[in-house]
């Protein structure tokens, strides 16, 4: 029941219904591998005599990916609040960081362009995180309930 409520995509929902899409912050520590791995690619790398452990590279495309799209909501803003924005962005560390950074954001976008176009640019930046789905209060009246 619980992977029914979590959806990557949010086009799949209609207007009707009384389900709402709520954006939420991506998990604060990410999956690692598992610790005997990392013990067995050490040893492994030891016996042979390898140089450099090939899997302790880290795999930052996927956040150089995000912020590079928190930076293309910005490309036709030159403000100071835009460019202490694209600093921010520049600097966080995680896709959990990212995500804190939208209203800010929204706050630039919507000073210069209008909250329509803010509006329109983090609603396309919300496809990099999780959405949450909340079904409305009148279909989660399916039990009894008492009115002591």
């Amino acid at each position: 029941m619980a992977s029914s409520l979590f959806r990557e995509d949010p086009s799949h929902f209609s207007t009707g219904t009384q389900e709402r899409a709520q954006v939420c912050p991506p998990a604060r520590f990410p999956r690692t591998a598992p610790i005997w791995r990392h013990w067995l690619n050490r040893t492994w790398a030891w016996l042979w005599d390898l140089d450099e452990d090939v899997s302790i590279t880290p795999n930052v495309s996927g956040l150089d990916r995000v912020k590079g799209d928190f930076n293309a909501a910005l490309w036709d803003l030159q403000s100071f609040r835009a460019h202490q924005v694209r600093s921010s962005v520049d600097r966080a560390r995680s896709l959990r960081e990212l995500w804190h950074l939208r209203s800010e954001l929204y706050d630039a976008v919507a000073a210069h362009r209008g909250q329509m176009v803010a509006d329109d640019r983090v609603s396309a930046l919300n496809a990099h995180f999780p959405v949450r789905i909340s079904i409305g209060a009148t279909s989660q009246r399916l039990g009894r309930t008492s009115s002591w």
